[in-house]
């Protein structure tokens, strides 16, 4: 039986989370450009890095 490692289940759980707000347009739109930019740059690519870790 495999183990999981909480941090890195709960970072990909914030990745995804900051994924749906920006395609969702949750905040208010002069928010939500500068949460996407401020974000954009490693919200997926850090997804995929914490998938791949352990592959």
């Amino acid at each position: 039986m495999q183990q999981r490692i909480d941090f890195i289940d709960l970072a990909k759980g914030v990745c995804i989370l900051l994924v749906v707000l920006n395609h969702a347009q949750f905040l208010p739109y002069h928010l939500s450009l500068n949460l996407s930019n401020a974000c954009s740059a490693f919200r997926i690519p850090f997804y995929f890095f914490l998938s791949g870790l352990f592959f």
